[in-house]
């Protein structure tokens, strides 16, 4: 993560520098770097390098709104922003961890294991997708991207079926991508993992951590159905799993069998709102 700040005296880091570009794993510390480059007598570039396991994306909004505060009030151009939250990022840990291993945890298991029944091998169903080339015998996590951008008439038209089914633009996006993956895998039965932000807690909201969660939400596209019912029906699954949404995803479908594949599930649906942050 990069960002750009103007004229002013260059902000003071510790630690180590790190070569831009470089790699953090979770078992060598640390697993958040700074490095500030001097482009000029009164310009600088700010990079941070920040391991997943400890920022999410709600974080990042949270940490650029106060470095710019901060570094405002440093200069002289701002006031001196509020003080941190009381609670931290190990606060959470500790309340999540009671939650987990008290009764509530049975509850959210049997939940989810209604909600995600196992092949009768007792595990979860693999969805099998044609592809252009064998599947690697060990996942190396390497990819591409291949952008697509909704005109804005089919937007709108997203938009206004989600409200009048009583839904999310999201929840129709995940129907159409149910349908998608059903027609080229031949397999009805689709589950589908998306991430949520985990912040329910109004506590949570200004905490800097890695709080996501992914949740697993099956979508049954049978013959016969029409595409408003298998709307409907991922519109109810949908909320049940947020309401259900504290048990990690490896508690719920257990490790995978194969080092070829997810051990939740082989696709992914995100909707993803971009904001631009400013200071306090």
């Amino acid at each position: 993560m990069r960002s750009a700040w103007g004229p002013g005296p260059p902000i003071r880091w510790t630690g180590s520098p790190q070569r831009p570009g470089s790699r953090s794993t979770s078992d060598a510390a640390p697993l958040a770097r700074a490095l500030l480059l001097r482009l000029g007598p009164a310009e600088h570039l700010q990079e941070l390098t920040l391991h997943h396991i400890v920022t999410d994306g709600w974080s990042m909004g949270i940490l650029l709104v106060d470095l710019a505060a901060l570094y405002e009030a440093e200069i002289g151009t701002g006031p001196e922003p509020p003080s941190s939250s009381e609670l931290g990022y190990a606060d959470y840990a500790v309340w999540q961890r009671a939650l987990l291993t008290g009764p509530y945890r049975d509850e959210l298991v049997a939940w989810w294991e209604e909600a995600l029944p196992p092949d009768d091998d007792g595990r979860q169903p693999v969805r099998t997708l044609p592809a252009d080339r064998p599947r690697p015998a060990v996942r190396s996590h390497t990819g591409g991207v291949v952008p697509l951008a909704l005109e804005h008439a089919l937007a709108a038209e997203v938009r206004r079926l989600a409200r009048e089914r009583g839904a999310t633009p999201f929840m129709v996006l995940l129907s159409a991508f149910a349908v998608l993956l059903a027609r080229w895998s031949g397999q009805r039965d689709v589950r589908v993992g998306t991430p949520i932000a985990n912040r329910t807690e109004p506590q949570t909201e200004q905490i800097v951590g890695m709080f996501v969660n992914t949740l697993v939400l099956r979508a049954l596209v049978e013959p016969g159905k029409s595409f408003l019912d298998l709307l409907t029906a991922v519109r109810e699954t949908a909320l049940g799993a947020y309401a259900h949404h504290c048990p990690p995803a490896r508690l719920l479908v257990g490790p995978s069998s194969s080092s070829s594949r997810s051990s939740t599930t082989g696709a992914g649906c995100t909707v993803e709102v971009v904001a631009r942050y400013g200071s306090r």
